[in-house]
């Protein structure tokens, strides 16, 4: 990892599997502290292609140097209705396949909103009601979507929004059909946590990658905070703190092309580009990036 400064802000630039190293170091630690306090570590994750290096860290540390999960609590962030836990694309099946089946975590503290239920709402109110009993979220994982959502909170949803059942807007069953075989098999609603319910985590972690995504993570950052880009949320000043050095953006085009991005409250997001030497904005194209944000204030 290397540390480059901005202005009077420090930012920590590194490769994909020193940032996911480094993430990994937090959920370890997190882990194993409240593992001595004989508490139990309570996690937010989510699915897709973007976490993946990060869970397969996770799941080598847990083979190798004895990580365990055992004193993890695990909430997934959304779930796609109607599809039940055994269809392939369900999230209850890609965490299982790709973290779960991997570690020692006990089955009954792993949570994910229930794809089939004879009541969405109702469902939906017992998840919620599920993370409170368990203390909140203590660490946070997010993907964007192509038009800013975080989790399945599409454009509009409020900011004090709690986990609900939603309609999918049109883009992201778009974005869906290819691993589903097409838009006709998209499922057309979810159950997703709700924005409050994210941003009510004590430590929140963004984690964006591909060249699609490059616009949507640059408004995330670097646009004013409202309810066409849920992901603005993710970056209120007022709620957050973050204490130095902070661990905050990559994004990479090239082994000499990173972007850091840095957030501290009171002060607007920085948006620089670092190459050869040179410091230039607004945000250039980008392939991959890794956005965190410090402990929530008190």
């Amino acid at each position: 990892m290397k540390k480059i400064q901005i202005g009077s802000q420090e930012a920590q630039v590194g490769e994909v599997d020193e940032l996911c190293g480094a993430l990994a170091d937090e959920v370890e630690a997190l882990i194993q502290s409240r593992a001595e306090a004989g508490k139990f570590a309570v996690l937010g994750l989510a699915t897709g292609s973007t976490p993946l290096p990060l869970y397969a860290e996770l799941i080598r540390r847990h083979r190798e140097e004895g990580l365990s999960f055992a004193n993890v609590i695990s909430f997934n962030l959304d779930e796609y209705e109607g599809l039940g836990r055994d269809h392939e694309r369900s999230y209850w099946s890609e965490m299982w396949k790709n973290l779960f089946d991997h570690v020692d975590v006990e089955p009954e503290n792993v949570s994910v909103p229930p794809s089939l239920s004879d009541d969405p709402d109702r469902a939906a109110t017992e998840y919620e009601s599920a993370i409170q009993a368990a203390g909140g979220i203590d660490w946070q994982l997010l993907g964007i979507g192509g038009e800013g959502h975080i989790g399945f909170n599409e454009k509009g949803s409020a900011l004090d929004s709690r986990t609900r059942r939603v309609t999918l807007a049109r883009k992201t069953i778009i974005d869906a059909a290819p691993s589903f075989g097409g838009e006709e098999n998209v499922p057309t609603h979810a159950i997703t946590m709700g924005v409050a319910s994210i941003l009510e985590a004590k430590r929140i972690v963004l984690m964006a990658r591909g060249a699609t995504k490059k616009e949507i993570v640059h408004l995330a950052i670097s646009g004013e905070v409202g309810p066409d880009v849920c992901a603005y949320h993710a970056d209120v000043p007022s709620r957050f703190t973050i204490s130095p050095p902070p661990f905050l953006v990559r994004a990479t085009m090239a082994s000499s092309l990173s972007l850091s991005i840095s957030s501290v409250t009171g002060i607007p997001p920085t948006v620089v580009y670092r190459g050869s030497g040179t410091i230039v904005s607004p945000c250039p194209p980008i392939n991959t990036a890794w956005i965190s944000f410090g402990e929530q204030s008190n």
